[in-house]
């Protein structure tokens, strides 16, 4: 893991991540455009369902690929671990499908939706896919092989993006369109036992059930955990499914939906958490807390821009994105943006690489208790809009408390962690354009000659150029400490 620096690698995923998240969002895009409220919401109640299942029954296996494949130091150990663990992922995914599949008519009875019968096919068949694509990354980074997986993404959100553009132009119908997005992901899928073979050096099913308890004791505890946390995040939607239409779903998931602005962080969480599990395995403890502070404080740095500028330009940005139709939910919209200035870093990181994944998981149950109470609570005071602010309220009370515990972990003041000066500094800097932005935009009567969404992108240029020119040379300082701290000898 050391002959590529933490900031290359983190510039190679994120170049290649938000080349794919943008041209996911150009299928998202055009989806809503081209199908109705009904046909929409429809497809998103179908993609949630399978999101929950297979959170709950895959065991939290993504997480032990950073754990086991990292350190496994011998290529025959790596092949090892590879073959159990595509073995057993072939297994579940399959599982997910079938219990999918027979739960059709408690998923139509829970959504009120008929439509979803008509889409068997694809509740059995693309837990396989998601699964298998989903694990694909993390395997890569640890091989050091981000060249292959820049290939690997760009061909895939290719390849959905002319299905939608395809079932568009030939005029398929919805259901013909779920079909061919099926069977491009399937390729795709296959495609992944494929490279793991070529890296692995052969790849044969194959499970041995001495070894894969191991693997288990490590990742169930954080399999249940993120099941929890899965549950969490989407509550706010499963309610909105229970008490309202389909079309009205529609237009809350379209609000709620994480846009491409947290590239960066995930890749450097990516990158970063197989160092963080060699430099804490070599005890090196304020070397991977110096690492985990310096990305967090570049990545919050980053984010706040968009963040701020889509709360600011609410309406333009989602009559950009999912068209007019979308706009009953701006505030939404506005809420869920709060939520992307935690995924500056992933809050559990440390506790991961420790192989502390029980904290985890309680402090996952304890949350999604307060988020059923909350989600209830906020929407008989506020209606639409109370799940998104419940899910993101409790969202900031997780980070905070696993937060208090890496630092009792690790026996480190929170201070030592966490940047609160520096964060603090960023957010007042952005709070500040904002409301000069804000107040710019309704004294200069730019909308007249370019209208509303020309108004924001040209407003929102100008504010871009600003901000860069001043937080440049503070990111550029940033940037250097990630790969000093980064350096494994």
């Amino acid at each position: 893991m050391s002959k590529q620096s933490v900031g290359k690698s983190t510039v190679i995923i994120s170049l290649s991540k938000g080349l794919s998240l943008i041209m996911n969002m150009l299928c998202v895009m055009v989806l809503s455009r081209i199908r109705t409220l009904e046909e929409y919401g429809t497809y998103s109640q179908i993609l949630m369902s399978v999101s929950l299942v297979s959170t709950l029954f895959l065991l939290g296996l993504p997480g032990s690929i950073n754990y086991f494949l990292a350190r496994a130091e011998e290529r025959e150990e790596k092949r090892n671990f590879l073959n159990q663990y595509y073995t057993l992922n072939l297994l579940l995914s399959l599982l997910v499908g079938v219990v999918l599949f027979f739960g059709i008519p408690a998923l139509e009875w829970y959504y009120n939706n008929p439509a979803i019968g008509q889409y068997g096919f694809f509740l059995l068949l693309y837990p396989f896919a998601s699964l298998t694509m989903s694990s694909i990354e993390n395997v890569l980074v640890v091989y050091e092989r981000t060249h292959i997986l820049i290939c690997y993404r760009f061909l895939n959100s290719l390849a959905l993006l002319l299905a939608v553009l395809a079932a568009d132009w030939i005029g398929l119908s919805f259901w013909q369109y779920m079909m061919l997005f099926l069977i491009v992901e399937l390729i795709f899928a296959l495609w992944v036992y494929l490279l793991i073979g070529k890296l692995a050096g052969g790849f044969a099913l194959h499970l041995n059930f001495g070894y894969l308890r191991s693997i288990l004791v490590f990742s169930l505890p954080l399999g249940l955990a993120t099941a929890v946390g899965t549950l969490s995040k989407e509550l706010d939607k499963m309610v909105i499914s229970a008490l309202f239409t389909t079309e009205e779903y529609a237009v809350f998931a379209n609000a709620a939906k994480e846009l491409p602005l947290t590239v960066l962080a995930a890749s450097t969480t990516a990158v970063i958490m197989p160092k963080l599990a060699v430099l804490l395995k070599r005890e090196k403890k304020e070397q991977a807390a110096s690492l985990w502070k310096e990305c967090m404080v570049l990545n919050f740095a980053i984010l706040a821009l968009p963040v701020f500028g889509l709360i600011t330009y609410a309406p333009e940005a989602m009559t950009l994105l999912y068209s007019e139709k979308y706009l009953p939910g701006v505030l939404v919209f506005r809420i869920y943006a709060f939520l992307e200035l935690l995924r500056c870093t992933y809050w559990g990181l440390f506790l991961n690489a420790t192989g502390n994944t029980k904290a985890i998981f309680k402090n996952s149950v304890f949350c999604l208790g307060l988020n059923v109470v909350l989600n209830l609570l906020f929407y008989k005071i506020f209606g639409f809009c109370g799940p998104a602010l419940a899910t993101v309220v409790v969202s900031y009370y997780s980070a905070s408390k696993l937060m208090r515990l890496t630092a009792k972990k690790m026996d480190f003041p929170m201070r030592t962690l966490i940047p609160f000066k520096s964060l603090a500094k960023i957010f007042l800097l952005n709070v500040a354009f904002a409301a000069v932005f804000a107040i710019i935009k309704e004294i200069l009567p730019v909308e007249q000659f370019i209208g509303q969404t020309g108004e924001a992108l040209l407003l929102g240029a100008v504010w871009t150029a600003l901000y860069v020119a001043t937080i440049f040379p503070f990111a550029k300082r940033k940037w250097k400490a990630i790969n000093q701290s980064g350096s494994i000898d």
